[in-house]
């Protein structure tokens, strides 16, 4: 089975000992997971995912801070160059105060928790889905 299919009996509540239901119970199971291979981009497309489809997901996410004073930033997730580290502060003022809390009520987790979780994974998350691999 693979993680899509993981992903969607845990959504349409086939995941047993879960913490809460549907996106909360993935999100919970990844955060508590870590940040093995592969979980960056597990973990923040839960993250934005459950955001909603308007907010772009991870593309529109990374054009949202490019846009915004963070070029330098995603470029270096996009390319084989080591990933240079994004802060909470950062991302609240790429993509504003109203649009985070949104992201953040959407995803079921405090501003904080949520923005906490996408500085610490994004970088990772935006290379593995470049293929450049672990810039870290």
């Amino acid at each position: 089975m693979g993680i899509l299919d993981s992903l969607t009996s845990m959504v349409g509540g086939g995941g047993e000992g879960q913490q809460g239901e549907g996106a909360m119970g993935i999100l919970g199971s990844l955060l508590q997971q870590g940040g093995g291979e592969g979980q960056s981009s597990n973990i923040v497309g839960a993250l934005l995912g459950g955001a909603g489809g308007g907010q772009g997901g991870l593309q529109g996410t990374l054009e949202t801070l490019a846009a915004n004073g963070l070029s330098e930033h995603v470029g270096s997730w996009l390319s084989n160059n080591p990933n240079i580290p994004i802060s909470t502060d950062q991302i609240r003022d790429a993509l504003g105060s109203d649009q985070v809390q949104s992201m953040a009520n959407a995803s079921g987790l405090p501003v904080g928790d949520f923005l906490q979780h996408l500085a610490q994974h994004l970088p990772q998350a935006a290379s593995e889905a470049a293929g450049s691999g672990d810039n870290s």
